[in-house]
């Protein structure tokens, strides 16, 4: 058997192969599955405030935060003053809320 050398044509072929085997990206299981879940979630974020003071809430009342400013994926109904939470995963709130000078208050984040 012999073998006859490459063309000129046939190497520049042989070179493009190389070069695009050479740029192939090799991601594990794990990783497909995160970038997959990553492309399919919907983004979720929102800002909401009060546009009035409550006074004697009372023990146990649900403040509804009523003018909301951004809800990205809608997960925050005004309604009820609850965030619902679309997909399993880490959430972060954070709340500032104030008193009157010389009054005692108790918050809880639920």
């Amino acid at each position: 058997m012999t073998l006859n050398k490459p063309t000129e044509t046939e190497r520049k072929h042989i070179h493009i192969l190389t070069l695009r085997f050479q740029n192939v990206l090799v991601i594990s299981v794990a990783d497909q599955q995160r970038i997959r879940q990553a492309m399919t979630e919907t983004p979720v974020a929102f800002f909401a405030t009060l546009t009035s003071h409550i006074v004697h809430a009372g023990q146990n009342q649900i403040i509804a935060f009523d003018r909301v400013v951004t809800n990205v994926g809608n997960a925050y109904n005004p309604h009820v003053g609850a965030f619902t939470a679309p997909a399993s995963g880490i959430y972060v709130f954070s709340v500032s809320l104030l008193s009157y000078p010389g009054h005692t208050t108790h918050y809880q984040l639920m």
